[in-house]
């Protein structure tokens, strides 16, 4: 069963760092640079496969994904929308972008499910009134503008991979009949994802 799966988000989101946190590659973290334009990467997750297409945050590679989405919008499965937590200034951008993506979805009656991954929230940022805030306020935000879709929202942090992998298994649990084996599996993914050592049921194929 291939799954198609879009991450998107505006500039400095965190989403290659999210896909790096996946693969279990964090002495990558520091060489992260902007995604060009939109890149397509195949991961073999917990042995299930998935496509997975990462739009670039630059204005001009989400102009041309909101030109183009019939293109990567037909037959999705789920969409992961990536929001930084501490970039306030870039709200109203990820907002924009949001609410034409929604659009889209109502014309095209498209009933693609959308997680929220209100990244950045590391361990330390938890209980500071200024994230406290922050998340208050995005979790507001995306409500209103979801209206009655069906979403999810996660807080997740790179320094907390766990709490990425939760939020990826919650979301593709819906479309994978053999959930009951990715639970079963998830504590032996947990003890992979907290060694040092590349995770052997997870990789990132780029081409």
């Amino acid at each position: 069963m291939l799954l198609k799966i879009i991450l998107m988000g505006i500039a400095k989101a965190g989403k290659t760092s999210i896909l790096l946190a996946l693969d279990n590659k964090t002495e990558e973290f520091t060489k992260v640079k902007p995604t060009p334009s939109i890149s397509y990467n195949q991961i073999l997750w917990a042995g299930f496969s998935i496509a997975l297409w990462d739009v670039g945050g630059q204005k001009v590679y989400l102009k041309k994904f909101l030109l183009e989405n019939d293109r990567y919008l037909l037959g999705l499965n789920a969409i992961f929308f990536v929001i930084s937590v501490e970039e306030e200034d870039s709200f109203k951008d990820a907002f924009t972008l949001l609410k034409n993506l929604v659009d889209f979805l109502e014309k095209m009656k498209l009933n693609v499910s959308i997680s929220f991954f209100l990244h950045k929230l590391d361990p330390n940022r938890r209980e500071m009134e200024i994230f406290q805030k922050n998340e208050k306020e995005l979790r507001s935000k995306v409500a209103k503008i979801m209206g009655r879709r069906p979403y999810e929202v996660f807080t997740t942090s790179i320094y907390d991979r766990l709490s990425i992998v939760r939020a990826f298994t919650a979301t593709i649990q819906k479309f994978v009949p053999q959930y009951d084996l990715i639970l079963s599996r998830l504590p032996d993914l947990t003890q992979e994802f907290s060694s040092p050592m590349c995770s052997s049921s997870m990789r990132i194929l780029t081409r």
